[in-house]
C-alpha cells in the first residue's frame, strides 16, 4: 500500500521530521488521499484504502488480492468511474490520460510479487519497527538503585509512563507514543516503580513511604496505605493490586481503592532469601510472577535468586527459572534478563509449564544491580520498550564545593552504592557491584592515588560501611546467614571478619560514635516499620533500642561530641530530618521544612546538611553546647539532582558524592512494534 501510494502521488505515505514523528504518523495519521491523481480508478482507491487501513481486522489479508486487483485494472475489467470523475468526462477521449500510468504498474506488481514470495503462507506480517524515546528536556531518567522509576508500557500499547528529575525533583511523566512531549503527574514528587491499571487510565507507585494511585486524566493521587520503601507493583484484571510494601518483606495484596495490606507471600529464610520483589500479574488475575532474591544461596547449593510463580490465595508458590532481575508476561512469553540480553520464553498460561526454548529479543539491555531490576517492559499488542547501555558502569564518586562545582574523582565509573570517608580522610569504604547479576562487596579506596583494593570477598552481599573512630576497623552488613547481620574486619586485610551482632532482623550500620563506645544501626523487618538500636560496641553488651515507634526512623548519625543524633522519620506523613538527645530520652527538634533525608554532621561542628526531596543539598546552623540543641538558618547550597549518596569532608570544605552517569539518564528508550513477529530474533 505505501509502495503504490507513493508511486502514484510522489510522495511519502506517513512522514516526520524524526522516526517518532513517522512512527506516530504511522500509528495515528491518515493518507492524505487528495494528493492521489483525479484518475486513480475506484478499485485502485479501495485497494490502497483496506492496504492501509489501521484495523488489521479490515486490513487487505493476501498480497495475491492486490495483484489481481491491479491486473482487473490494467485489463480494463475494473474500469468503474472515478470519484472525481462524471459521466462526462468519463467518456472515451479521457481513458489515455487516465490510464496512463497504468504502464508502471508492472514494476508495483513486481515489488508485490517479492514481498508476496516472503510472506506466503502467513495471514498477516506486521512490519518491525524500532523508534527512539527521549527523556524530556533537561529532565533526565530518574535510574538510581535505591528508588528508581524505569519506564513502563500501558497494556493497550499507547502511552508510557516512567519518572525523571528536574530541578523541581523527581516526578512521574505519562508521554503518549504518538506524542512529541511527556506530561508531567501533578502531585507525584519523588515517585518511584510506576506500574499501570488494567484499563490503562491510572498509574500506582510509591512515594513518601507510601504506596499510591493516580488517575492520568489529572485527578490528585489517592493513598492506599504505607510502604515504607516499596519495591514494585502490579495491577490485576480483579482491581486488586499487589505489592512489596519494603525491600525485605514478602509481596501483599490490597483492593486498588485501599484498605488493609495482606500478606500472600512468605520469605523462605532457609532457603537464604530476603527480598520477594516486582510482582507481575498474568491474564488471568489469579496468578502471577515475582523476583524471590536470595543473599548467598549459591554458597549453599539451594536455588538462589529466581522467578516464582505464585497464585494470590497463596496455593501455589513455586520456582519457575533463575533469574538475576525481575521478569515480565507479555504475548504468552515470560521476558526476563540472562546477563544484559533480554530473553524471551513462550508459556502455557493454562498449565503454567515453557512451550519452547528462550530467545534472545534485544542485547546490552539496562539493569539496575542495587534494585536487582532490568529496564523493560511490554504491552498486550506487541510493543517492547527497553533502555539499552548495560555495559556502561553506572556512577563515579565525585568531590563537589560547597556551591555545587565539580572539583575532582575518584577512581573509574562503577556500580557504588554507599560511601565513608575515614576519621583521617584519607581512605573512602564504599559497596560496589563489580557484575551483573552479582553481589556487593566493601572496597576501599586510597584518596590521594585513586585506586581502589577489595575488602571483603564473601559470595553474600556485604553492604553499608562504617569506619571506628580510629580507622583501624570497619564495620559492615552481610546476608551470610538467614538475615542480614553485623561483621567487623580490620583493614589489615589479613584479619577474620568477626560476626558482632546476630538476630532474626535484618540490620544495617549507619555510624560509630567519636568516643568508639556505640555502633547505630537501623533494624527492620516484615513485622514492623525500621528502628534504631545502639550496640556498646567498646564493652560488648547487648543491643538496646534508641528509637522505635509505629513510624519509620532510619539513618541515625552522631554529632561530633556524640551527645546528639541527626536521623530521618516519617512520622509527620513525610520523611524529616530531627535532632534528639543519645541515648535519650528528651525532646526532639525537626531540622528539615519540606521533606528531607541523609542527614550528614559537619566533623568540626556548628553544621548539619541533608538533602531535600528533589536532591538538592541544604545545611543548617546547628549548636550543641551545653544542655540545650538550637537550631539557626537553613539554607540550600545546591541543586543536586544528578547525584546520590554523599558524605561530608573532613575539613567541612567539600561534598563527596557518587554522581549518577549521566549517559544512562539520558540514554532514550528504544520502542519495538511487533517483537514477536521478528523472525530474527530467534536466529
Amino acid at each position: 500500500g505505501c509502495v503504490l501510494f507513493e508511486m502514484l502521488t510522489g510522495r511519502q505515505c506517513f512522514s516526520g521530521e524524526t522516526v517518532s514523528d513517522t512512527l506516530a504518523a504511522v500509528l495515528r495519521a491518515e493518507p492524505e488521499w487528495k494528493h492521489l491523481p483525479e484518475e486513480t480508478p475506484t478499485a485502485i482507491r479501495r485497494l490502497l484504502e483496506r492496504c492501509l487501513a489501521k484495523d488489521p481486522r479490515k486490513r487487505l489479508r493476501d498480497i495475491g488480492e492486490a495483484r489481481i486487483t491491479i491486473e482487473r485494472v490494467q485489463s480494463g475489467a475494473e474500469d468503474e468511474p472515478t470519484a472525481a470523475a462524471s459521466v462526462e468526462t468519463a467518456a472515451a477521449p479521457a481513458t489515455k490520460s487516465r490510464f496512463s500510468w497504468l504502464g508502471y504498474l508492472p514494476y508495483a506488481v513486481a515489488i508485490l510479487a517479492i514481498i508476496f514470495a516472503f510472506t506466503y503462507n502467513k495471514t498477516e506480517a506486521p512490519e518491525i519497527l524500532r523508534a527512539s524515546i527521549m527523556p524530556p528536556d533537561d529532565t533526565p531518567f530518574d535510574l538510581r538503585g535505591f528508588h528508581p522509576g524505569p519506564a513502563v508500557i500501558s497494556p493497550d500499547g499507547q502511552k508510557i509512563v516512567f519518572s525523571a528529575r528536574g530541578k523541581d525533583g523527581t516526578r512521574l511523566f505519562v508521554r503518549y507514543i504518538d506524542d512529541v512531549e511527556p506530561r508531567a503527574l501533578t502531585g507525584t514528587k519523588g515517585a518511584g516503580y510506576p506500574f499501570w491499571s488494567p484499563d490503562s487510565r491510572s498509574v500506582g507507585f510509591f512515594a513518601d513511604s507510601k504506596l499510591m494511585r493516580i488517575e492520568i486524566s489529572g485527578a490528585p493521587p489517592i493513598t492506599l496505605c504505607d510502604a515504607t520503601s516499596g519495591k514494585g507493583g502490579t495491577w490485576t484484571i480483579n482491581d486488586v493490586i499487589l505489592f512489596t510494601p519494603s525491600f525485605n518483606t514478602g509481596i501483599h495484596k490490597i483492593p486498588a481503592s485501599g484498605g488493609e495490606p495482606e500478606k500472600i507471600t512468605e520469605i523462605q529464610l532457609d532457603q537464604g532469601e530476603n527480598s520477594h520483589r516486582f510482582p507481575e500479574c498474568l491474564p488471568d488475575g489469579e496468578h502471577f510472577i515475582f523476583l524471590a532474591r536470595s543473599a548467598s544461596a549459591s554458597q549453599r547449593g539451594q536455588v538462589g535468586t529466581a522467578i516464582h510463580l505464585a497464585s494470590i490465595d497463596g496455593s501455589i508458590d513455586r520456582v519457575l527459572m533463575p533469574s538475576i532481575s525481575n521478569a515480565i508476561y507479555a504475548a504468552e512469553h515470560i521476558l526476563f534478563l540472562r546477563e544484559d540480553v533480554l530473553m524471551a520464553r513462550p508459556i502455557n498460561t493454562g498449565s503454567f509449564e515453557f512451550t519452547g526454548d528462550a530467545f534472545p529479543v534485544a542485547h546490552q539491555v539496562r539493569y539496575i544491580p542495587g534494585a536487582a531490576r532490568g529496564i523493560f517492559s511490554a504491552s498486550t499488542d506487541g510493543k517492547l520498550i527497553y533502555q539499552a547501555g548495560a555495559a556502561l558502569p553506572g556512577n563515579q564518586l565525585v568531590w563537589f564545593d560547597l556551591e555545587g562545582n565539580e572539583t575532582g574523582r575518584i577512581g573509574d565509573p562503577s556500580e557504588h552504592d554507599a560511601l565513608k570517608i575515614s576519621p583521617d580522610g584519607k581512605y573512602i569504604a564504599t559497596e560496589i557491584y563489580e557484575d551483573i547479576g552479582g553481589t556487593s562487596d566493601i572496597w576501599i579506596y586510597d584518596v590521594e592515588r585513586g585506586i581502589r583494593t577489595r575488602f571483603t570477598f564473601d559470595p553474600a552481599p556485604d553492604n553499608r560501611p562504617v569506619w571506628s573512630p580510629d580507622g583501624s576497623d570497619i564495620v559492615f552488613t552481610s546476608s551470610r546467614g538467614s538475615h542480614s547481620d553485623l561483621y567487623r574486619k580490620s583493614i589489615g586485610g589479613s584479619g577474620t571478619e568477626d560476626l558482632i551482632l546476630e538476630s532474626d532482623f535484618d540490620k544495617w550500620p549507619t555510624d560509630w560514635s567519636s568516643d568508639g563506645r556505640y555502633l547505630l544501626f537501623t533494624v527492620s523487618s516484615e513485622s514492623q516499620s525500621a528502628d534504631i538500636w545502639a550496640l556498646p560496641i567498646a564493652d560488648g553488651g547487648e543491643p538496646f533500642t534508641v528509637l522505635a515507634t509505629e513510624h519509620t526512623e532510619f539513618d541515625a548519625q552522631f554529632s561530633r561530641d556524640g551527645r546528639w543524633i541527626s536521623y530521618t522519620s516519617n512520622e509527620s506523613g513525610t520523611p524529616e530530618i530531627y535532632v534528639r538527645p543519645f541515648p535519650g530520652p528528651g525532646r526532639r527538634w525537626q531540622i528539615s521544612p519540606d521533606g528531607a533525608a541523609a542527614s550528614r554532621w559537619d566533623r568540626r561542628g556548628g553544621r548539619l546538611f541533608f538533602t531535600s526531596m528533589d536532591g538538592s543539598i541544604h545545611v543548617a546552623e546547628v549548636s550543641t553546647d551545653g544542655e540545650t540543641f538550637r537550631v539557626g538558618k537553613v539554607e540550600k547550597l545546591f541543586d543536586n539532582s544528578e547525584s546520590g549518596e554523599y558524605q561530608v569532608a573532613i575539613d567541612g570544605s567539600m561534598l563527596l558524592m557518587i554522581k549518577e552517569n549521566d549517559v544512562h539518564h539520558l540514554t532514550p528508550l528504544t520502542l519495538v512494534l511487533n517483537w514477536t513477529d521478528d523472525p530474527e530474533l530467534r536466529r
